[in-house]
């Protein structure tokens, strides 16, 4: 991991140099879902107003993807 961000709905986003982004639950610590695909190393994700992550790569020069968030997870009681 290389770096992680929470999101407004109490989930983890983390980065890591593995080209992935990982959702994990904070509670739990398991991870909910892995985007993988990515064309460089991850160096840095934001939040942006809409909601979406956007990624920071660096390739030859730096590229930025905006990714939608996989939905949350329902707790069944």
């Amino acid at each position: 991991v290389y770096g992680a961000l929470y999101l407004p709905d109490g989930r983890l986003l983390s980065w890591s140099l593995d080209k992935t982004l990982r959702f994990w639950d904070k509670v739990t610590g398991s991870c909910l879902a892995l985007l993988e695909g990515h064309s460089g190393e991850i160096y840095g994700a934001i939040l942006l107003p809409d909601g979406l992550p956007m990624v920071r790569q660096r390739l030859p020069g730096l590229s930025r993807h905006r990714h939608p968030l996989p939905a949350p997870k329902t707790q069944r009681s």
